[in-house]
């Protein structure tokens, strides 16, 4: 599968249509707009979704964009405490492995040529579950505070302005 934004498409094609799906995992350091659309709708339906993205990241105002898209959409973000980390896999009902070169963001989604594979191999998943999630959940900092009501007024603005100017500039 050579576009990312065929993913969703994937799952319908394969029955795992995103509105019935029980949970989400997703590792990245760049979780963006569209896939926060469809992690918030997920959240809207009661469907738990944990993100795991580096607390020290190369982008520097990333970590701020992460938890205010965090707090939006009602997301369970974890920041990880070791150092920047490239995995990108997302991890849907403990069936679905996806794992590649998405970051699960806007420039993936529309303009990147992104490879990932699908794994369905329940061996495969429980070695990820075990070897990567739960090591890498164990080493995180859950955010009990996420950017909410204490954000100045011209942070949240620059959040909203980094947002549109990113989808803007690649329409």
């Amino acid at each position: 599968m050579s576009h990312v934004n065929r993913l969703f498409d994937f799952f319908s094609v394969y029955g795992c249509r995103i509105g019935h799906v029980r949970s989400i995992f997703v590792e990245s350091p760049y979780v963006t707009f569209p896939f926060y659309d469809h992690l918030r709708d997920a959240c809207g339906r009661g469907v738990p979704v944990t993100i795991i993205t580096p607390k020290t990241n190369n982008w520097s105002r990333f970590a701020d964009y992460a938890k205010w898209e965090a707090t939006r959409c009602g997301v369970d973000l974890r920041l990880s405490t070791n150092g920047m980390s490239h995995l990108k896999a997302l991890l849907i009902d403990d069936r679905y492995l996806v794992a590649g070169s998405s970051n699960f963001d806007f420039l993936s989604y529309h303009a990147y040529e992104e490879f990932v594979a699908i794994i369905t191999d329940p061996s495969l998943i429980a070695d990820f579950r075990r070897l990567v999630l739960a090591v890498d959940l164990a080493n995180s900092e859950h955010l009990e505070e996420q950017a909410g009501p204490r954000a100045s007024g011209w942070s949240r603005l620059r959040l909203k302005l980094f947002n549109k100017g990113l989808a803007t500039l690649l329409e």
